[in-house]
């Protein structure tokens, strides 16, 4: 959980374990969103201490170090984080310039794709597929994540009948696949 830029380390009960300030990691700053690649380092955007420019962070939690994880996202806005559990591949939402990023575990541009992004995007892999709160309407789009096909849209998840959901909401504000079943938070008109 990260508070007052400090990161606050709980167990998966709950309980407190460290606190991590940003001193310690070595950054003038760290802000959400937050994730976890596959070896458990945290990434986040942040500022490198001495530094100017926000970057994306790598840190290391057991002996508390942050580095800047790509070059090659210098000047995007990271709005949302997905990881691949499987190859650790790092996707990222930038919605000032309308592009989803794909990088590999090393930091690596893989692919960039132009697509119609909400301000606040969410990402989420599910079986395979990327998903993305939609634009302008209360749905979520199913897009593709491999290289050559990167940001393709493949369909549209409209968790309520649509001609209902677009004149109740403006939009989807997260949501999180469970199963069979969705959880949903609409933002209202």
């Amino acid at each position: 959980m990260l508070a007052a830029n400090r990161l606050l380390l709980h167990d998966r009960a709950g309980v407190g374990q460290a606190v991590l300030g940003a001193q310690q990691l070595g950054v003038a700053a760290l802000s959400p969103p937050l994730a976890l690649d596959p070896g458990g380092r945290l990434l986040a955007p942040g500022r490198p201490a001495g530094e100017q420019a926000p970057a994306l962070l790598r840190c290391t939690l057991e002996q508390p170090h942050c580095e800047q994880f790509s070059a090659r996202l210098a000047g995007s806005s990271i709005d949302a984080l997905a990881v691949n559990p499987l190859d650790g591949n790092v996707f990222v939402a930038d919605s000032a310039a309308g592009e989803l990023l794909k990088l590999n575990s090393q930091g690596e541009l893989l692919a960039r794709a132009a697509v119609p992004l909400p301000a606040e995007p969410v990402l989420q892999l599910d079986s395979g597929l990327l998903l993305v709160n939609s634009a302008g309407a209360p749905t979520i789009s199913v897009l593709r994540y491999e290289d050559d096909a990167f940001g393709e849209q493949l369909d549209e998840i409209v968790p309520q009948p649509l001609a209902e959901a677009t004149s109740r909401y403006a939009a989807i504000r997260d949501f999180l696949p469970l199963g069979d079943q969705w959880w949903v938070i609409f933002e209202r008109r």
